[in-house]
């Protein structure tokens, strides 16, 4: 289950990082965001260049709007995932920030693709109304929960919200974010995307099973 709780600072080789554990309470508040530790916003990257698995590329999702799409049907993208819960604060922040980074690149270069958890987020008329008022140019994904973690299993992190991950156009984890600080975070992230773009292109079955 992804949901927030007390976040922490943990040591990290470019710095420090604040996270936000994706536990929430069985009662969770209707209207106003919950964040337990306002301080602990900040985080910097763990570097990756795992594969995901094929079963994760390949899984299908639904998305709010009733469409189906997997990470496989990006190929030759760039392809942002962000973990987040609509009632943690934190993750508010990072989608401001990932809602520009979506329009400040071309649509042949990146993907942004956003995923909310059932569990946390149960109300798909409320998330559609959230995804408007916050004017989110990038798909979204009411996970039954189990892409989530299996996302958080291939990365061997923590249950935090919220989570980003930067997979290239060969479909190999280049970054993972977890947490976030509008100090930090932006500039990693598009330090990395950056760099992939300069990168040739893969071969167009390296997202395929």
């Amino acid at each position: 289950m992804l949901v927030v709780s007390l976040c922490f600072i943990v040591a990290h080789a470019q710095g420090n990082s604040g996270q936000g554990n994706l536990k929430q309470s069985a009662q969770r508040p209707e209207s106003t965001p919950i964040s337990r530790d306002s301080k602990a916003t900040e985080c910097v990257p763990i570097q990756l260049a795992a594969p995901l698995p094929a079963d994760i590329l390949n899984q299908e999702l639904k998305t709010i709007d009733d469409r189906v799409l997997k990470l496989a049907d990006y190929s030759g993208k760039i392809i942002v995932v962000n973990l987040f819960a609509t009632w943690c604060a934190p993750c508010r922040e990072n989608l401001s920030d990932l809602i520009k980074l979506k329009a400040d690149y071309k649509p042949r270069e990146i993907e942004v693709i956003g995923v909310v958890t059932q569990e946390n987020d149960p109300n798909i008329d409320y998330l559609r109304t959230f995804a408007q008022q916050q004017e989110i140019n990038f798909s979204l994904v009411w996970d039954k929960g189990d892409f989530g973690e299996s996302l958080v299993k291939a990365v061997n992190g923590r249950s935090l919200l919220p989570q980003t991950l930067v997979i290239d156009k060969g479909g190999r984890i280049r970054d993972h974010f977890q947490g976030f600080s509008s100090e930090n975070t932006p500039t990693f992230l598009r330090k990395t995307v950056n760099q992939i773009t300069k990168e040739e292109e893969p071969t167009k079955t390296s997202l395929s099973p």
